[in-house]
């Protein structure tokens, strides 16, 4: 079977149906590498979180004790 026996609507749409076929293959590829990176970040968050939250507590009571120093010498 040639391509010249092959009708000019057929041929005009083999290239799209593989434009599709990658497409659908890119999305797939996308969404279970956006699970697997999810799932990561998820493990991260758990255990560095807490972490995290108590260096920003120490933060905020760091910049406390400086305004309450400046305080007391204003007044």
């Amino acid at each position: 079977m040639s391509v010249d026996n092959v009708k000019l609507r057929t041929k005009s749409l083999i290239p799209l149906v593989i434009m599709a076929v990658l497409f659908a293959g890119v999305i797939g590829f996308g969404a279970t590498r956006m699970l697997d990176q999810q799932a990561s970040s998820g493990q991260v968050t758990d255990h560095s979180f807490p972490a995290i939250l108590k260096m920003a507590r120490v933060g905020r009571l760091l910049v406390q004790i400086g305004n309450d120093v400046h305080k007391s010498l204003v007044d």
